[in-house]
């Protein structure tokens, strides 16, 4: 992250807190990708008939390559997703790769052998939404939003409950629920099979070719906000709080 953009955060931070004093966040885990941070994370091939070239951590950014249509996932291997917490990624994504934001039972993707967890996933191609949860190997949610958006998004996951999430997006001009009835309300999306035990985070890439390259992640991170924030921001006072990607 470079120093103007933390500047502008910090900027930011004191404008809301001397508009509302009783604002608070709590940041339970964030990871500019600044330095090479790689060996704090799991990289797993899940699925794919080649070889994918894997992940790196370079230019401030976390960057996977499936090469071709291969899932590969990146989880980081202590940070957890509990009750509460909104987990947030920043991304540019091109035509020919599905991006997602997941959480797992453990440092590898849901849907791969025994984990659980849940994705919000940016399909390839017409840039759609989908959420999906897993139960082991099995689907026990899977349901497409009908909104698209540009290219260079953040992407946002709140764990409501042991067992109920909503999702969000941020393309540059404020924040977006996600509604599976192609509206912008909140929607508080259930999901049985979820257990109640902590979540481990990650971000996940599937290319439509080799030639597509790498899909680039920044400012991962899990924010806690403080119950009176909640009640007066929302995700709309975190989504002030992230950095914009150019």
């Amino acid at each position: 992250m470079k120093t103007a953009n933390k500047t502008a955060i910090r900027s930011s931070i004191v404008a809301i807190a001397m508009a509302m004093p009783s604002l608070a966040y709590s940041a339970a885990f964030i990871d500019t990708f600044s330095s090479d941070t790689s060996a704090n994370y799991t990289g797993t091939q899940t699925s794919g008939g080649g070889t994918a070239n894997g992940f790196t951590i370079s230019g401030g950014t976390l960057n996977i390559d499936p090469n071709g249509r291969n899932s590969y996932t990146v989880f980081n291997n202590t940070a957890v997703f509990d009750i509460g917490d909104t987990l947030s990624v920043d991304t540019t994504t091109s035509a020919g790769h599905d991006i997602r934001l997941s959480v797992s039972t453990s440092a590898v993707g849901p849907n791969t052998g025994t984990n659980n967890g849940v994705r919000l996933k940016r399909n390839r191609g017409d840039g759609s939404f989908e959420f999906q949860a897993y139960s082991g190997t099995g689907a026990v949610y899977d349901s497409a939003f009908n909104i698209s958006a540009g290219s260079a998004i953040t992407l946002f996951l709140t764990r409501e409950s042991a067992d109920t999430f909503s999702a969000a997006y941020d393309a540059g001009s404020g924040l977006v629920q996600l509604n599976t009835s192609g509206g912008t309300e909140k929607q508080i999306i259930s999901v049985t099979g979820v257990p109640s035990s902590t979540l481990f985070i990650g971000v996940e890439g599937y290319g439509d070719s080799a030639s597509e390259g790498a899909v680039s992640f920044d400012n991962l991170q899990v924010v806690i906000p403080e119950p009176s924030t909640m009640a007066l921001l929302g995700l709309g006072g975190l989504a002030l709080l992230r950095r914009r990607r150019a």
